[in-house]
């Protein structure tokens, strides 16, 4: 599922490539409408906060061509329709992220 992968890249347990080949197979099965899990059976009580330094990560992997701006749509619907990951957009550092990610 899109949502453990995002958090094992945050994490830095995978590489921007292994991230990159895993979304195009999650876009795949979802595509082809193979049953997924959904996030209460993964973490429900783990929520992961996105921070600046995560939005900057996956920026600078795309500037280093790492990851693609295919990639990059992939990620920020995953973040806008997760719900493992979350931000406080009533900080003025999360609406930047928020605006970033919708953007």
């Amino acid at each position: 599922m899109i949502d453990t992968i995002l958090k094992a890249f945050f994490e830095h347990k995978i590489s921007s490539e292994i991230l990159s080949a895993e979304l195009n197979k999650q876009i795949k099965k979802h595509y082809y409408n193979t049953p997924q899990k959904n996030t209460s059976e993964i973490e429900a009580n783990n929520l992961f906060e996105i921070e600046t330094k995560h939005i900057a990560f996956i920026l600078t992997e795309t500037l280093k061509g790492k990851l693609t701006f295919e990639d990059l749509n992939k990620i920020a619907s995953g973040l806008l329709f997760s719900d493992l990951f979350y931000w406080d957009s009533e900080t003025e550092t999360g609406e930047r992220i928020a605006k970033i990610i919708f953007e």
